[in-house]
């Protein structure tokens, strides 16, 4: 097996995994959308039809009338059920490739800027949001309807249902704008405005003097940020602030009574959960791009609370905190970490606890931690000298078949013969 070095363990493809922000169910439940066949101005294709004379000719005729039918000054209902109609047909990347780079997507900016309806702006903006999330390969044109600056100013509504979807398409235009930025032959058009970024940081304000926002609205924005900062170094730095830090860890350490605003109806237990491990995991993200956040991270959460979060938070977010300290403790960014780590009771039973976790992952960057350890002060050497049960889980990892937690073991190895002869 090839000996890695710690650089290329410290990060694991898991990691980085992202999970869509439109129709995601931890946010929002999917409600079903109605389409009334005989109501509609043209006869209906089935889905499955359509995606499968997507590129052919027969098509054109067919798409034409849906055109029609959602640019014509029908009623409000006939309008909202030929946009049902157009979502329902929205299935895969073939058929969204096709009309997110056509006449419809022009249209829909149109109308998102006109109707006031919150029915028809809250369904525009979910098909635009799935055309974008289901697209992998879409034009310039897109960005140049400033699209995103629509979305923007339609997240200026007092009605939460058009809010929530417009932020979950913001959040799907932004993802995909980050992820072309890091391309050097990027055209600039997909650079994300300055008041896209700011519409993000205050969905996530919690316990300020501004009005509180909605916790669907506020999942959506952080779910955004959590996506961006996950996979695009260029747009990621734009986030990797003081200012987006602390509302993260406002929203992780919040008790869930200071989330629903006054009137709202609460949401479940599981979806306060799913909040906070997509701020933790959005926090690591940061300190991936930016290791000298992790200083006022660690010391707004305190130590004995990142102790007992390594042991008794959710596993993503165990993933997420080991991983946080491995990147600080690589950086050597927070010179006083090794006292406080030395004096905190919690910690080295918190790790011994991780050594024998049942994610590989985690495993592995437990590896990783007491190696970072050993060359940080090698009285941690001493220390686990004295921890019978550390050899024995490093007897049992010996045997452990995942490649991943073997090469950490490896890495570590490696570095204690490098260690020890500096010692003595």
């Amino acid at each position: 097996m090839p000996h890695k070095p710690i650089e290329q363990l410290i990060i694991h493809n898991s990691d980085n995994q992202v999970k869509p922000i439109i129709g995601n169910k931890d946010i929002e439940k999917a409600a079903e959308v109605p389409v009334h066949n005989d109501s509609l101005p043209f006869s209906p294709w089935d889905p499955a039809l359509i995606a499968q004379k997507i590129d052919t000719p027969e098509i054109e005729s067919h798409l034409s009338d849906v055109y029609t039918a959602l640019a014509s000054g029908e009623s409000v209902n006939s309008k909202l059920n030929a946009l049902n109609y157009f979502e329902s047909i929205i299935i895969n990347s073939n058929v969204s490739n096709r009309l997110i780079n056509s006449a419809f997507m022009s249209l829909l900016v149109k109308m998102l800027k006109t109707i006031k309806t919150p029915g028809i702006k809250s369904r525009l903006c979910s098909v635009v949001g799935l055309l974008i999330r289901h697209s992998t390969v879409i034009e310039n044109e897109l960005a140049e309807t400033r699209i995103c600056e629509v979305l923007v100013e339609t997240m200026r509504d007092k009605v939460d249902k058009v809010r929530r979807k417009a932020i979950a398409a913001l959040g799907e235009y932004m993802f995909y704008a980050a992820t072309q930025l890091d391309d050097e032959q990027v055209d600039p058009i997909w650079e994300l405005p300055y008041e896209s970024i700011q519409t993000i940081l205050r969905c996530l304000r919690m316990n300020t003097s501004e009005p509180p926002e909605d916790d669907v609205v506020r999942f959506y924005a952080c779910k955004t940020l959590e996506n961006i900062c996950a996979q695009s170094n260029s747009a990621g730095h734009k986030f990797a602030t003081l200012e987006t830090i602390n509302h993260l860890l406002a929203i992780f350490l919040s008790p869930v009574a200071n989330f629903t605003k006054q009137g709202a109806p609460k949401q479940t237990p599981q979806f306060y959960e799913s909040v906070k491990v997509s701020a933790a995991v959005a926090l690591s993200h940061i300190c991936g791009l930016n290791p000298q956040m992790f200083h006022s991270i660690f010391e707004r959460i305190s130590a004995p609370v990142y102790c007992t979060t390594l042991t008794e938070g959710s596993a993503r977010v165990q993933q997420a905190f080991i991983t946080m300290l491995n990147l600080a403790l690589t950086a050597n960014v927070f010179p006083k970490i090794n006292d406080i780590l030395l004096g905190e009771s919690l910690f080295l039973p918190s790790l011994m606890k991780l050594h024998e976790h049942q994610s590989i992952v985690i495993r592995g960057k437990c590896l990783l931690t007491f190696l970072l350890l050993f060359k940080l002060d090698f009285r941690w050497m001493s220390v686990v000298q004295n921890q019978v049960k550390f050899f024995n889980v490093l007897e049992r990892v010996l045997k452990d078949n995942y490649k991943y937690v073997q090469c950490c073991l490896l890495c570590l190895i490696d570095g204690i013969l490098e260690i020890v002869p500096t010692i003595f």
